[in-house]
């Protein structure tokens, strides 16, 4: 074995280690965040924040779910995906299934800006968030059911992998088609649709001596940061998907062609990149979105002040509560019959505590 070939095995040993607790921790903390941040008051009404939101989710449950099954096979001393044929099966399933999910949220969410760019009204009809909660059911529910098909050709051949020969070829190009180039093409296409929608309106304008309220001013400002969201979230997300997309097919491809020890190490360090690639695109929404928009930055700022005070709140009226019931006890047991109120405090008044 060769020192190269050495290096290679040691590579892909310490990112099959170190990149799921990399990712769980970097994954979690995002997801939290993007959940606060588009559950607040000021983008409850928004479609496009609801499927923002819905992409969160969708990557929340995918990165977990795939990460801490590989960390227990890899690491834990797990031998579930080796011996049980189901949970062959269905984490087969899940793990493109629900990255694929992602990828069609966040392909919701161009086609949403492109619709709300349009000078169509009928197409602006579409970005609506009752049109939004319609579609997402729909599109989960078709994404789901088109990636059926690996509930039955997977199993362990000798290892738990597409079946060998017609559908393996059928699978790879599924992985192409389906999870890799529609999806991200129709992504660029209505990201550029986008772009030239509000260029076309710049142009068609121009500038205007029109007064327009505060409200207006705030919405077309909201409108534009949410379109600097999508396409920084858009085109980055195409971009790993389609590297990781090309890669795992090549090693599904592959699979069955004879190979020296070299050849096999390049491969495992190839399944580690695109495994990184895979779970890190579920993982970087919310970094995207705060270094590229100062609207995201500020919604989050406001939401964390406001829980804070909440919390505060809550934990100040109890220490009212729990001292007020004291000094009741023990006016009872000297037979007093004084009687305390329990009086609220402001949120104001708790900030300058």
């Amino acid at each position: 074995m060769s020192s190269n070939e050495i290096l290679i095995q040691k590579i892909a040993r310490e990112m099959s280690l170190y990149t799921p607790i990399i990712l769980l921790i970097f994954g979690s903390y995002g997801s939290l965040c993007n959940f606060i941040t588009f559950t607040s008051k000021q983008l409850r009404t928004s479609s496009c924040a609801f499927y923002f939101l819905c992409t969160a989710i969708t990557e929340l449950i995918a990165f977990y779910f795939g990460l801490i099954s590989r960390l227990a096979s890899d690491r834990l001393g797990s031998t579930l995906f080796l011996t049980n044929v189901a949970y062959c099966k269905i984490r087969s399933y899940l793990v493109v299934a629900l990255p694929a999910l992602v990828t069609y949220m966040i392909l919701l969410t161009t086609i949403d800006r492109f619709m709300s760019t349009t000078n169509q009204v009928r197409y602006r009809s579409f970005s609506q968030l009752k049109v939004a909660h319609r579609i997402v059911p729909i599109v989960i529910i078709i994404s789901m059911i088109l990636t059926s098909h690996m509930l039955v050709f997977y199993n362990f051949f000798p290892a738990c992998t597409a079946q060998p020969g017609i559908y393996s070829v059928v699978y790879s190009v599924y992985l192409f088609i389906w999870t890799g180039i529609l999806p991200n093409g129709f992504i660029l296409l209505f990201s550029w649709l986008t772009i030239r929608n509000v260029i076309k309106t710049k142009q068609r304008v121009g500038p205007t001596t029109t007064k327009i309220s505060k409200q207006q001013r705030h919405a077309q400002r909201t409108d534009s940061q949410l379109i600097v969201m999508m396409l920084s979230q858009a085109i980055l997300s195409c971009c790993l998907d389609l590297i990781r997309i090309a890669l795992y097919g090549y090693f599904v491809l592959s699979t069955d062609l004879p190979k020296s020890s070299y050849q096999r190490s390049i491969d495992g360090l190839l399944l580690q990149i695109s495994i990184f690639l895979l779970y890190g695109n579920c993982s970087k929404s919310f970094y995207v979105y705060t270094l590229t928009s100062g609207f995201f930055r500020k919604i989050f700022r406001y939401s964390i002040e406001y829980y804070f005070r909440k919390i505060l709140f809550i934990l100040h009226i109890k220490q009212d509560y729990d001292w007020n019931s004291t000094r009741f006890m023990q006016s009872t047991l000297n037979g007093s019959t004084l009687n305390y109120e329990l009086k609220t405090i402001p949120d104001r008044q708790i900030i300058k505590r």
